[in-house]
């Protein structure tokens, strides 16, 4: 249960739910003066009821009276703060709050109505004491709920004398308190007590009396809180006086519904502003006026409302502030409620449905609400009760982050008079009826113990942090890493896409000893690590520094690395010895050593890049150590002087500065532990020594730099320590918070407190320190102190703080015992340890914990007041040194993303990001084992070369970037976080998203000279086979078949060519032939016909040959020719086109066509007329985009652009920058040679122009074989287009070629590309030599665009694969689109590159071009043999229309390659269902009660119909199975059989003979209430239709007669109001889709109409919902059931798979059958879309200005639309779909609409697995609405009484909805089977039989005898499923095989996805036919 937690209310408030401006998760602080505070209430935690002179309550006399309170729980005690409220306020003072809201009880202050008990003022002026002296202010609330029982008993809130009461108990207070209390709350809740209180009865007093109480009670309410206010501002104490409220939120149910959203305002106005319109208007709300005084009115009485009184308007403002509560959120509509009786939830005139979440943003709206109705402060209260709280309540933190935010953003974004926020209550607590059943303090109390002791929740803990932060501060502001708010992208795998600041520090870094080698070069001295590695045998394998990477003769070689990093800065350390051989000045400077280090940062600066230096990393100069080194107090002054000389020689070169690398490394293990050197081994004092040596000396150099060099040489100073983030153990555990706490002090915290703190040793160190001291008799001064001077050097002697980080641990209290000595291991009293999960590296110290340097800058920030942070080291270790490193690219790729987060998300104040290290060296006591290196040195090579890794390219990659950019944004196809690589990718298209196929003109049109059509290059073409276009696919007689197969793909668009030669025959404006423009209409038409758009490419390559005869593209005349040919066709088609291509890939027309001679017109030019056509095709593009843009574009409003074809180019080794330099170069030279033009600058690419001319040059040419633009030229080119159209098919490998290859040899375009190419031969081939599948190649491709190009957007205009053998079943097809194709989402979702559309290539097996008819690329077969050119579906059209179809990839789609058979598809289920699960059978009224003419029936329509000649074999219903006069053996069948439910249906003629509420037959109300009533003794459930087929016949046009909804809607009124005690489960229409489609359509049914299926459907779907509405009106709270609908749902299936034709019929099929009915009820008030679209085509080609298909008014969409508690399912059988094509000549019908045809097979006659496919579509379409299965039966024989058929149907059926329920979780909540008894069936009268009780109704007792089949259902009801042993299972198809799935696994065939058994089925009409 929720308690006390504020939200939005509406109206006013509705709109307000709408999202709001910076709605996100907001990080801040409050104001200064925020009050922050924590509350209870007297009657909930004082107890003592009876002490000291306390009398009664109401809620004592309540609570004692048995089944007021759960457990009968009591006030009596509580948590007897009347005795602990001192242990109250240690609890409040525990966490920081400033202010107390409890209350006072009246009981305990007044002994009666004028006296005042002295002991109770006494008891409370103790606790006000004691709050001041805490600090706390008390907020005191005069009146919460417990009024004293002796003022109830005078009438209590009735009685006008309570006011004076309450003036006289409030003066009181006042005088009494007045001095210690300032802040006054009059009373709390005044709604909930006089509604609660006085009302409903529900709490004290518990007077029960709707209608008038409430506004007596609240009257009063109001009068006597402005009583006390006036009492109040007549006192002198000063202070302020407000009102605490609550209420609820409400939204409309339906916001679009301006009835709901009244209806919200309305519930608002009664709860808030019932109280609060009085205090700010001075009268109640107008709308609460209005509706009490008509609800009074129509009463017969005077308004309920009283008169308010004593606020006059002068004074209305005199409240000070609001305390403000709310309980709920409700949805709310509109319900006429009646006015008798008098009733103040009737006055609103609503419903209501409590929700169980909250609308975001809705605390924050419903403040700014109250800022706009009131100037009044605001403090907000919050919290959450729950059962079986326990002290790790999560729940309620999660809760504070959410609501405090809320409140946040309404002060700090909205300004909202926000003055404090209250947490409720301090401690558990009397919860009211609830008892000690709920739980909801931040403190908890233990009832159970006499003492009541109270322990913290982590709750408490979480708001102490908030309080103490003053807000919700980003990242991880709390001790531990916890965080006050809801920390964004928490996870480190999820990457964020950000760059880093502009000024941001990039650098890498090494250290002296690690590199430099020249251990005793040029007089330098030794060093500790020297001494090390040549006494002792510590290093692995022997190795010392001796040589190591020998930087000190390779600096500039390093420093050439650092510049192929791109890096800012490098990180290095100076070696002391080598500048100070002996460590002093007094022994001299050593020059040789002091110019290595000048050389090094003139070379560095040479190459801009910056040094950032370390004084000391490690290597103290073993004379220094001779004398003690760091344990010796001189260490400050020798390591002065050391940075005084570095600081002059090199401090005006050098910026950044730091004294010391690691302090703990060297204090711990130098000086404690003894493993590294100088190998001094003291763990009781030597580390604290050596860190006091350490900062002082650090401090000293400091200011040293800051006196005496910074003015001058601008650096700046810090220290680099390595953090190590210690995760509690238990983050809700405060020992283990404390112990990682702990942890990083002692560990980082003694030098770095000192230093950024206040100059002295963590407080816990010294704690913890003294502690052991003590308990081992050690002396104090063990942890040596600061003196006051050392404490003011110490602090702030810091510019910024530098962070090595790698690693974290786990951390957990560990105390020790006493020792007689003690170590600083001890001392810290901590374990830590590394998750054993946790990725490992090279080091054993070092695991891979992302998140966690984002925690410890976050610690920073927090501990050391967001100083500038500098990460100087980061890196991972591995021990092969692999140039494949891929583990350190990932540790790089999250390590620095989370720093990112860290300064993005959390504010984080960090300046630069260093890398360890820029190569492998010596790593310490590993030797060369470790490498951490980007760069590999190979030791074993003397000349020691160095090698990139991959991580060095990345991170060179990412520093470009200067942060992290989706995709591929590097060049040769790199990124720094590419997502979803080599994995499949579920997701959608953005919903405008173009799906198209395409085709060419020649390739497919044929008829070559029909129809004045002229020569094109191709015509006479030699190709392979000899094969010609003459025909083609003969498209130019088939168009119309084309566009029936696009159409059943499901494209949206057609991308196609015009062929110029058609157009202009010889190709001049000169030549124009209509017939050939009249084609392109005729086409054009057929297609937006079928409701999909052109996209038109004007040249595909079939040049006039009168043209190319005047030298084609290489003449410029052409230029001409073509504007005026894209002139007639934007003339003529461009309002009919919105996307026009100029040219179809002249990268291929022009290197093919004029360079190579593969294609028309065949020139072998290679390095010459390529250039000049390609001049000629820009300056046409750009001719024809200019023409458009200025004459067309205007009044046409379409798009313009050119698609270029490309390959993408990966670099052959990615590690070699030549290969990604060639992989630049492929495109620009490929792709830029066309796009760079018209989407950069008019101008071909550089790199193009630059390697022509010097290749020209080198082949002794005057000038560069490329052309040159003028600049008009490419003023006019650049920016042609509108979008970028892209081919792609395939990838090649790249590398650079020879360099001097080019210039050598003949001139050639694929020379001058300057590369090589070649397929990976692993690359899955195809039918073409060129092609290679490779789909992650489109991607990177897509990616290169938008780097290259910007953020244009791209259609995709080809795409596919070819084979040779055309076969249907094109698997291989199949895996090519759908791994391409989802490549394609991911640069859309992952990369956000602007793709817009995407064209699978080719509609149709072609002519492709040279290759004739040997290569395939069509998801469609075409016969070439065949004269009629026989098109066939392939499996990939059905592929593609599934994609397009989804929008995208769905997991367990038929498009998912990692889709499953459904759990459990071919075995039993053996569980039970669900233990409330309504099992049952199914009847109706014409079908078995007869008496047709009895008592008063009417005619239905099928009597009528039955009785006209020639119908059911003259068989009538007349007497039926007679249950009018045997209902009783009927429900004794049920009962017999143990049926929980009964589902039947009500015969409207007998209730309304003539259809109308005019006349009522009461003999027919009188038999269903005998016969409801002879279920309710049986204890059967009904379940009752309202109509089944049945209408009137007195209502002569039955559904086609519009009165009928008015009619039906009176009727189910009727049925509602004589039935509705009885019947809590109504279904308003049984099958009306079977009605509409047999009685009003095909004329099969009753009435027996032809051709008015959909007049008759729009009238039934209205009625429905009227009726439905009637109920939620005028029933549903009284009543309190359910309204339905029920629809018949049959399974299909295409009947062939691979045909887009018939999964199109499928849809159609399901559109017009169930989803006719059920998406206007479930989905938007109207019919489904795929029936819309249907029915608008097939109107419009039969010449009809608007659809046949009605259409709902807005008025009627809304009262449709969630029309329905739940759906009932009749399902029988399955069948297969087939397209069936349009009949022209056919009038217009819904069977030709529906366009399908049904066949059955056996496997589909009964098939269970449909009823579970039914129920999972259902769910999947609809969402988990409840659902009944309400028929489900098979016929058979009549007389059949051994019906073992009916028995495995029901079993194998039943069993399918168990999977569903269990396995699908689908919301199924009872089966109803088909039918209880034999009756009679429709058309087939009495032919056929479905009851499991047998009926002879030859005799005329129509004796019901029980079928085998009933025994059976008997013992499955019983067991309630197939768990029982008792129950029989069902015999089961054998599991199929498991294939595995190789590169392109086939599917599973739909056809097996049924499990056979017997049956036949035709048509929709034999299903019907065969169901009844």
């Amino acid at each position: 249960m929720l308690l006390h937690i504020l939200i939005l209310c509406t109206a006013g408030f509705a709109v307000s739910l709408s999202p709001t401006k910076d709605n996100g998760y907001y990080f801040g602080r409050f104001s200064d003066d925020f009050d922050w505070g924590a509350g209870t209430s007297a009657a909930q935690i004082e107890g003592a009821w009876r002490t000291d002179g306390r009398s009664p309550s109401v809620w004592d006399v309540f609570s004692h009276t048995p089944g007021n309170t759960d457990q009968g729980d009591t006030g009596d005690i509580a948590a007897n703060s009347y005795s602990n409220y001192s242990e109250d306020i240690n609890m409040l003072s525990e966490m920081g709050v400033r202010s107390y809201h409890m209350s006072l009880s009246w009981s305990r202050v007044m002994l009666n109505r004028t006296a005042v008990n002295p002991q109770g003022v006494t008891y409370y002026n103790n606790i006000f004491k004691a709050l001041r002296k805490s600090g706390i202010e008390p907020y005191v609330t005069l009146y919460y709920y417990d009024l004293p029982e002796f003022l109830e008993r005078r009438g209590g809130w009735l009685n006008e004398d309570i006011i004076k009461d309450f003036e006289e108990y409030a003066t009181q207070c006042f005088t009494n308190f007045g001095t210690q209390v300032k802040y006054w709350i009059s009373m709390h809740d005044p709604r909930g007590v006089a509604w609660r209180g006085y009302g409903e009865g529900t709490a004290p007093p518990g007077r029960y009396e709707p209608g008038f109480n409430p506004y007596i009670a609240a009257n009063n309410l109001l009068r006597a809180h402005r009583k006390a206010l006036d009492a109040f501002t007549a006192k002198p104490s000063g202070g302020r006086l407000g009102i605490s409220l609550t209420t609820n939120l409400y939204q409309p149910l339906d916001p679009r519904n301006p009835d709901d959203v009244s209806a919200s305002d309305r519930a608002l106005q009664f709860d808030l502003g019932w109280f609060m319109s009085p205090l700010t208007t001075g009268s109640y709300p107008d709308i609460m006026t209005l509706q009490v005084g008509k609800k009074s009115h129509t009463y017969g009485v005077p308004s309920r409302l009283p008169r308010i009184q004593d606020y006059p308007t002068s004074s209305i403002q005199k409240t000070d502030f609001l305390v403000v509560t709310v309980n709920g959120v409700f949805n709310v509509s509109h319900a006429q409620r009646p006015s008798d009786p008098p009733n103040y939830m009737d006055d609103q005139d609503l419903r209501v449905v409590k929700l169980d979440s909250w609308p975001e943003d809705s605390v924050r709206s419903f403040l700014s609400y109250i800022k706009s109705n009131t100037s009044m402060g605001i403090y907000v209260t919050g919290g959450i009760a729950t059962e079986n709280a326990t002290l790790r309540d999560t729940h309620r933190i999660d809760f504070f982050k959410w609501h405090v935010d809320q409140v946040l953003k309404a002060q700090q974004l909205d300004k909202c008079n926000i003055l404090g926020y209250i947490a409720r209550p301090l401690m558990d607590c009397f919860e009211w009826s609830q008892g000690y059943g709920l739980k909801g303090g931040l403190f908890s109390v233990d009832f159970s113990d006499p003492e009541r002791p109270r322990k913290p929740r982590v709750s408490s803990r979480y708001y102490k942090q908030i309080v103490s932060d003053n807000g919700i501060l980003p990242g991880y502001s709390g001790r531990g890493g916890v965080a006050s708010g809801f920390v964004p992208m928490e996870d480190d795998s999820d990457i964020l896409y950000e760059t880093f600041p502009e000024d941001f520090v990039w650098a890498a870094a090494t250290a002296a000893y690690q590199i430099e080698g020249g251990w005793n070069a040029d007089g330098k001295g030794e060093s500790i690590w020297d001494r090390l590695v040549h006494t002792t045998h510590k290093v692995e394998n022997g190795g010392t520094g001796d040589v190591a990477c020998d930087s000190y003769h390779k600096y500039k070689e390093d420093v050439q690395l650092l510049k192929n990093l791109h890096v800012t800065h490098y990180r290095f350390s100076i070696s002391w010895s080598r500048v100070l051989p002996n460590g002093t000045l007094s022994g001299g400077i050593n020059q040789k050593g002091i110019d290595y280090y000048h050389n090094l940062i003139a070379e560095l600066l040479k190459n801009d890049i910056k040094p950032m230096v370390t004084l000391y990393h490690w290597d103290l100069p073993q004379a220094l150590e001779d004398k003690g080194g760091f344990l010796n107090e001189e260490f400050v002054h020798w390591f002065r002087d050391y940075a005084d000389l570095c600081f002059k020689e090199f401090g005006n070169n050098v910026s950044l500065w730091m004294t010391f690398n690691e302090p703990p490394i060297i204090a711990i293990l130098g000086y404690g532990g003894g493993q590294f050197a100088p190998q001094v081994h003291n763990m009781t004092q030597n580390v604290y020594i050596v860190a006091r040596n350490l900062v002082l000396a650090h401090a000293e150099v400091y200011h040293l730099y800051n006196s005496t060099y910074k003015a001058s040489q601008k650096g700046k100073v810090g220290i680099t320590i390595n953090f190590i983030w210690n995760e509690p153990r238990d983050p809700l555990a405060i020992s283990d918070v404390d112990a990682a706490e702990r942890s990083i002090e002692f560990y980082d915290g003694i030098f770095s407190h000192p230093i950024y703190v206040n100059g002295d040793w963590p407080h816990v160190v010294k704690e913890k320190v003294a502690q052991k001291n003590k308990e081992s008799g050690w002396p104090a001064d063990r942890l040596p102190p600061f003196s006051v001077l050392e404490k003011q050097k110490l602090k702030g002697s810091h510019d910024f703080l530098g962070v090595n980080y790698y690693s974290s641990s786990f951390a957990r209290n560990d105390p020790q015992p006493v020792g007689d000595t003690p170590t600083y291991d001890n001392d810290k009293e901590v374990y830590t340890y590394a998750d054993q999960n946790w990725l490992g590296s090279g080091s054993n110290w070092l695991t891979v914990t992302p998140w966690s340097i984002r925690k410890m800058l976050n610690w920073l920030k927090y501990n050391y007041n967001n100083v500038d942070v500098y990460i100087t080291e980061n890196g991972l270790s591995d021990r092969n040194g692999t140039l494949h490193d891929n583990h350190r690219i990932r540790f790089y790729r999250y390590y620095i993303n989370e720093v990112l987060k860290a300064i993005k998300l959390d504010k984080c104040n960090v300046k630069g990001y260093t890398a360890w290290s820029l190569m492998d060296n010596l790593e310490w006591l590993t030797g060369f084992s470790e490498k951490f290196g980007l760069h590999q040195v190979n030791f074993s090579d003397p000349k020691l070369p160095r090698t990139p890794k991959a991580s060095a390219y990345w991170y060179a990659g990412l520093v470009q970037d200067n942060g992290y950019k989706p995709g591929y944004s590097r060049p040769g196809g790199r990124g720094s976080a590419v997502q979803g690589e080599g994995e499949f990718h579920y997701g959608t298209f953005p919903k405008d998203f173009l799906w198209s196929a395409a085709s060419s003109s020649f390739q497919i049109e044929g008829a070559l000279k029909e129809d004045g059509r002229g020569e094109s290059i191709w015509d006479n073409f030699h190709v392979l086979h000899n094969d010609n276009g003459a025909v083609a696919c003969d498209s130019y007689h088939k168009y119309p078949e084309d566009v029936r197969l696009l159409k059943n793909m499901g494209v949206n668009h057609y991308r196609l060519s015009i062929a110029w030669p058609r157009i202009f025959p010889d190709g001049t404006k000169a030549s124009m032939n209509p017939a050939g423009i009249q084609y392109y209409h005729r086409v054009l038409d057929a297609l937006l016909a079928a409701g999909i758009e052109p996209m038109v490419t004007l040249y595909h390559w079939d040049l006039p040959k009168a043209l190319q005869d005047k030298g084609g593209w290489t003449n410029a005349s052409i230029i001409g020719h073509f504007r005026d040919y894209a002139d007639v066709c934007f003339k003529e088609y461009g309002n009919k086109v919105k996307l026009w291509i100029t040219f179809n890939e002249p990268w291929v027309f022009l290197v093919k066509g004029l360079g190579t001679g593969d294609h028309a017109p065949g020139h072998t030019s290679r390095g010459v007329e390529p250039y000049l056509g390609a001049h000629n095709v820009l300056l046409s593009h750009a001719e024809a985009y200019h023409l458009y843009n200025d004459t067309y574009r205007r009044t046409q409003h379409g798009q313009i652009s050119l698609t270029l074809n490309i390959d993408w180019a990966e670099p052959k080794d990615p590690m070699k920058p030549s290969d990604i330099k060639a992989s630049e170069w492929a495109v620009q030279m490929f792709l830029g040679w066309f796009a760079h033009p018209v989407y950069v600058n008019g101008d071909y690419p550089e790199v193009m122009k630059n390697r022509i001319a010097s290749v020209s040059k080198a082949q002794g040419l005057n000038k560069s074989r490329l052309p040159e633009f003028t600049a008009a030229q490419k003023k006019k080119i650049a920016g042609t287009h509108d979008f970028f159209g892209m081919n792609h098919y395939t990838t090649q490998l790249v590398q650079m070629q020879d360099e001097g290859l080019a210039g050598r040899e003949k001139p050639d375009y694929f020379n001058d590309r300057g590369i090589k190419d070649e397929p990976d031969p692993k690359w899955l081939k195809s039918g073409s030599t060129w092609l290679y599948v490779v789909p992650w190649g489109v991607r990177k491709i897509l990616n290169w665009v938008r780097n290259n190009y910007g953020d244009v957007p791209i259609y995709i205009t080809e795409n596919g694969l070819s084979d040779n053998n055309g076969t249907l079943n094109d698997q291989h097809r199949v895996y090519f689109y759908r791994y391409y194709i989802n490549e394609v989402l991911k640069a859309i979702d992952y990369d956000k590159v602007n793709v817009k559309g995407y064209t699978a290539w080719a509609l149709l097996d072609n002519f492709e071009w040279d290759r004739g008819y040997s290569e395939r690329f069509g998801t469609h077969y075409v016969d070439f043999g065949s004269p009629e050119r026989t098109r066939k579906p392939k499996a990939s059209a059905a592929f593609l229309r599934h994609v397009f179809e989804d929008n995208g990839f769905k997991p367990g789609a038929l498009t998912d390659p990692n889709r499953q058979p459904l759990p459990f598809e071919n075995d039993v289920l053996l569980e039970d269902f669900p233990a409330d699960f309504k099992w049952g059978a199914t009847t109706t009224a014409y079908q078995i009660e007869g008496a047709v003419d009895t008592e008063g029936r009417g005619p239905s329509s099928w009597d009528v119909f039955l009785r006209t000649p020639g119908r059911t074999f003259n068989q009538t219903a007349d007497k039926a199975a007679m249950s009018f006069t045997h209902y009783l053996e009927d429900v004794g069948a049920l009962k017999k059989m143990g049926a929980k439910s009964y589902y039947f249906s009500l015969s409207w003629s007998r209730i309304l003979p003539k259809g109308t509420s005019d006349e009522v037959n009461q003999d027919g109300i009188n038999y269903y209430n005998e016969l409801l009533l002879a279920l309710a003794d049986a204890q059967i459930e009904p379940i009752v239709s309202l109509h089944h087929w049945d209408t009137p016949a007195a209502i002569t046009d039955g559904w086609l007669d519009d009165k009928i909804v008015e009619a039906f809607g009176n009727y189910s009124r009727i049925c509602f109001q004589n039935f509705g005690d009885k019947v809590k489960t109504w279904v308003t229409q049984n099958e009306p889709n079977v009605l509409a489609l047999m009685g009003y359509e095909l004329g099969l049914h009753a009435p027996g109409v032809k051709g008015q299926g959909y007049k008759a459907a729009h009238n039934m779907i209205k009625a429905h919902a009227t009726a439905y509405r009637i109920y939620q009106n005028e029933f549903k709270d009284i009543k309190n059931g359910k309204v339905g609908l029920a629809v018949y749902h049959s399974w299909a299936l295409p009947k062939t798979e691979r045909d887009p034709g018939d999964w199109a019929a499928l849809d159609r099929k399901f559109a017009f059958d169930s989803d006719w009915f059920d998406d206007p009820v479930l989905l938007d008030g109207d019919y489904p879309d795929v029936m819309k679209r249907e029915v608008f085509l097939r109107s419009r080609q039969q010449n009809l200005t608007q659809s046949r298909l009605p259409v709902f008014t807005d008025v009627e969409r809304n009262m449709i639309r969630g029309s329905a508690d739940f759906v009932g399912i009749s399902y029988y059988k399955s069948n297969f779909v087939q397209e069936r094509r349009h009949n022209v000549s056919a009038p217009p019908s819904i069977i030709d609409d529906r366009a399908f045809t049904e066949t059955s097979s056996p496997s589909t006659d009964v098939n269970p697995k449909g009823l579970r496919m039914v129920l999972r579509r259902f769910r999947q379409r609809y969402g988990n609405i409840p659902v009944y299965v309400t028929g489900n039966g098979v016929g058979d024989k009549p007389g059949t009484i051994s019906d073992s058929g009916r028995i495995q149907y029901i079993k194998s059926h039943t069993n399918e909805v168990l999977k569903a329920i269990q396995l699908d979780d689908v919301d199924v909540r009872g089966y109803m089977t088909y039918s209880l008894i034999d009756s009679f069936e429709w058309n087939f009268g009495y032919t056929v039989a479905y009851g499991m009780y047998y009926v002879k109704f030859s005799d005329p007792s129509r004796v019901r005898h029980p079928k085998d089949s009933s025994e059976y259902y008997r013992r499955l009801i019983r067991d309630n499923g197939f768990f029982k042993p008792t129950t029989p299972v069902i015999n089961t198809t054998q599991k199929p095989k498991i294939m595995p799935e190789r590169e392109c696994p086939p599917p599973t065939s739909t056809a097996n996805m049924m499990t056979s058994n017997i049956g036949f089925l035709v048509s929709i009409v034999s299903i019907m036919v065969m169901k009844k």
